[in-house]
């Protein structure tokens, strides 16, 4: 992903659900904000036999922690944008 390593600041404005390369996408950014509502985000990919690129596990881990990527990578299960963002996934909401 470009947008990773850009001196440019990036923003992600998620207005829906983020699954897979939609949460890849918006953890990228420099600063994420997710809409109000019943929306969720996460890697779900791997309950389908695939898996996150694993150039992007780093940015994962910085973002969250290592206990809670292992976690996210798991059992990919989708979380709410509240949770996402005591997750550190999302700055606001």
């Amino acid at each position: 992903l470009t947008l990773y390593p850009s001196r440019l600041a990036t923003i992600a404005a998620v207005e829906g659900h983020a699954p897979a390369a939609g949460c890849l996408l918006a953890l990228a950014c420099d600063y994420r904000v997710g809409a109000r509502g019943p929306y969720a985000m996460g890697f779900n990919e791997v309950q389908f036999g695939l898996r996150v690129p694993p150039w992007f596990v780093p940015v994962i881990q910085s973002t969250v922690g290592t206990r809670q990527t292992e976690r996210l990578l798991q059992l990919g299960s989708l979380v709410s944008f509240e949770e996402a963002k005591e997750l550190g996934m999302l700055d606001e909401v």
